[in-house]
């Protein structure tokens, strides 16, 4: 045992042998002796002498805000009540205070400790396939899983752990990386699942998913009982963008999306990102109802000055793309007509040729500008379409 306290200057065992004190203090992480007087004790600049573990005083470095300590380490006030830089250690990783390591979760429902130099939390981690409960944190898929594990919805009442992903090589083979929807509270999340082909048994309870190819996409056609729930096994059935739908299980990759009407109608299209993660085939993205996620909207054959369907489907019926415009136009409705008609939106009504004639929707910053054909009378318009007067101009619009 070094002669601690008993000579000067100090001594400590270092490296198995007892070391007297440098004359600049003892380094970080290097036993210490406390000072009720001053928070730095026998350390050396910069450092303060804190208790690690019952009465067990050693050098730290004293900090207000994690930007203050080295990379990897935290601001906290874990070593008495002193601000320190500490080590943050996660379940299943080595724990000790006396090295400054200390146990950290963001579950608050699961409390972590420091047990045989090992942190472990206080709820058993679930394993692959197995039942699991999800974080009530927002944005936390873990839940009680284990490492690399997401605890995703199978069914309305039932979660289990997948596996987590980014692309196909980080599955187990006969697998794919591809979205599971996460039935219940949570966003569909890139996970490990066993693809099924078309007219295949499907069962998201056993990871068993319908694969989406480039051209078609499947759904799992489960049967639906008496309740108003449905089996969880079911048949792989081809789908199409626009069918209408119930649920996002009823759509395979895409989501069932309100689209509108009265009943809202809901119906199967792809999710979409304007700048990230944008619509194929020239798609427009955009939310479909105020403050509802940006889709595509499937874009048809329809073009400038022709008709269009302007409304959603009747609720459980599928959206017919052969009577919507081109990405480039918007289908506008008129005076109450069943049909609208193809044009095309500018930021301002300088944008408009002398052919067309603009007229605005709306009120600033909401306000929309569109270019109208122009026309004198019906000779100047497009088959289905009449000359009509509109906002005070003469313009293309429906004829019914």
């Amino acid at each position: 045992i070094c002669r601690r306290d008993a000579v000067s200057p100090p001594e400590n065992c270092l490296a198995g042998k007892c070391t007297a004190r440098p004359k600049e203090g003892w380094k970080l992480g290097q036993k210490c002796l406390f000072d009720p007087r001053k928070d730095q004790g026998d350390c050396g600049t910069g450092l303060i002498c804190v208790e690690h573990a019952q009465e067990e005083y050693r050098c730290a470095k004293s900090c207000n805000e994690t930007k203050d300590c080295p990379s990897g380490e935290t601001c906290a006030t874990d070593l008495g009540q002193k601000k320190a830089c500490i080590i943050i250690a996660k379940i299943g990783e080595r724990c000790s205070p006396s090295e400054r390591k200390f146990c950290r979760t963001l579950d608050p429902n699961n409390k972590v400790n420091c047990r045989r130099g090992v942190c472990t939390g206080s709820l058993t981690l679930t394993q692959l396939d197995q039942k699991c409960t999800k974080s009530v944190q927002p944005g936390q898929f873990r839940g009680d899983c284990d490492k690399g594990l997401l605890c995703l919805g199978v069914s309305r009442l039932e979660s289990k752990c997948h596996k987590e992903c980014s692309k196909t090589s980080d599955c187990p083979s006969g697998e794919i990386c591809t979205t599971q929807p996460n039935i219940g509270p949570g966003d569909p999340k890139k996970a490990c699942v066993k693809p099924v082909k078309g007219g295949g048994d499907c069962d998201l309870t056993k990871r068993l998913l319908c694969e989406q190819l480039s051209n078609k996409f499947f759904k799992c056609k489960r049967t639906e009982k008496p309740d108003g729930t449905f089996e969880n096994a079911g048949k792989c059935v081809e789908i199409k963008e626009g069918d209408a739908c119930k649920a996002d299980l009823d759509c395979g990759s895409m989501r069932c999306t309100v689209v509108g009407g009265t009943p809202p109608a809901k119906n199967c299209l792809f999710p979409c990102e304007p700048n990230k993660f944008p619509c194929k085939n020239k798609a427009r993205c955009a939310p479909l109802v105020e403050k509802g996620p940006a889709v595509c909207f499937p874009s048809g054959p329809r073009k400038e000055g022709e008709t269009c369907a302007p409304f959603a489907p009747a609720e459980g019926k599928n959206i017919d793309a052969s009577k919507h415009c081109t990405s480039d136009f918007f289908c506008i409705g008129i005076q109450k007509k069943k049909d609208g008609v193809c044009v095309k939106q500018v930021l301002k009504c300088a944008d408009c040729t002398t052919k067309q004639k603009c007229l605005s929707t709306g009120r600033p910053p909401n306000q929309r500008s569109f270019c109208f054909l122009a026309c004198s009378g019906p000779s100047d318009c497009k088959a289905g379409t009449t000359c009509a007067t509109l906002g005070g101009q003469k313009v293309c619009g429906p004829t019914q």
